[in-house]
């Protein structure tokens, strides 16, 4: 794991898209793996990062560039965190357990007869 997304595609934004785009899915494994390494760090996604290294990472994915999260979470832990929840604030409203999946989640809910 290099701690660096590559987004891969100019086509459609990261940022605003579905749970279900492979690109966000890669995304929320890339800031999850950084994130693992610094579960230790105070209030760690109640805490504000830096808006301004958010905001530019926000643009960069959305444009298709790479973002070194592992440098990103060296200066601040709290601005990976930070651009994890808009990622998550900025989904489509879809819910996380997507339409395709209610059925299974229904009959895996069910009780065994």
């Amino acid at each position: 794991m290099s701690g660096i997304f590559r987004s891969g595609s100019k086509v459609a934004p990261v940022f605003g898209g579905t749970i279900e785009d492979p690109r966000g899915q890669q995304f929320l494994v890339d800031c999850l793996d950084v994130l693992e390494t610094c579960v230790s760090e105070e209030g760690l996604y109640r805490m504000s990062g830096s808006k301004e290294d958010m905001t530019n990472a926000h643009r960069d994915i959305n444009k298709g560039k790479s973002v070194d999260l592992t440098a990103m979470a060296a200066k601040s832990a709290h601005t990976v965190a930070g651009l994890l929840k808009l990622y998550f604030r900025e989904l489509k409203p879809e819910p996380l357990m997507t339409f395709n999946l209610y059925e299974c989640l229904i009959a895996g809910n069910s009780p065994v007869r």
